[in-house]
């Protein structure tokens, strides 16, 4: 069981998503205006990441990610140059273990803050988030090979761009010269952006809209 602590950002969002959406009707405000105007990446970043150690001690959100992506890349099933990450919010995980097998890399979320919190990390500000212990965790992982200097110095090569996004759109990055991607993934994103059925199944439209013929 994962406690409130160890719960990374984008599963406590899931939950106050959640009881945004029950009480939607009388307070007649959509998600996407709920994250605009309350969420502070940092402040998530601070609270729900910063007490992994990098050991799998503890079952959390943040190792079923790691692990599970870890998994998905290092199969081989999934391969080309570009990458597109739909939501990332300001987190680094989704593409950890993708940096290691995409050259190119792009990243995306709806809030212009989570997408300011990613790049400060990018561009090696110092006042960015330590990501160190995961950098540690993904190093055990892929082996002796891999420190967690390299992998962290592979992934800033990797990124190529941090840009809007939105899902509800028929193009989600909202340029249509956009190049297609070789591959595309998405964590906990269209499950906090669609409120319907419908509105999901149109979510995955528009993201494998971008795809490549047979990515």
């Amino acid at each position: 069981k994962v406690s409130n602590q160890e719960a990374c950002c984008v599963s406590d969002s899931s939950s106050q998503t959640s009881k945004m959406a029950d009480s939607k009707s009388t307070q007649e405000e959509s998600i996407a205006e709920f994250y605009t105007q309350s969420f502070k990446p940092r402040e998530y970043l601070d609270n729900h990441f910063s007490a992994f150690d990098g050991t799998d001690e503890k079952e959390c959100v943040q190792l079923f990610i790691m692990k599970h992506l870890h998994q998905t890349f290092d199969s081989g099933i999934f391969q080309g140059k570009r990458l597109l990450d739909i939501g990332t919010g300001p987190s680094i995980l989704s593409v950890l273990s993708a940096s290691k097998y995409f050259s190119d890399i792009t990243c995306s979320d709806y809030l212009e803050v989570c997408r300011e919190e990613l790049q400060k990390w990018v561009d090696g500000d110092p006042e960015a988030f330590d990501w160190g212990s995961y950098f540690r965790y993904v190093s055990k992982l892929e082996g002796s090979s891999s420190t967690p200097e390299n992998i962290a110095s592979r992934l800033r090569k990797a990124v190529k761009a941090v840009v809007p996004c939105d899902v509800k759109q028929r193009n989600p990055l909202l340029d249509e010269s956009a190049e297609p991607f070789d591959v595309i993934v998405s964590s906990f994103c269209l499950e906090l952006a669609c409120d319907t059925p419908d509105e999901y199944r149109a979510g995955v439209g528009n993201m494998t809209s971008l795809l490549k013929h047979g990515g």
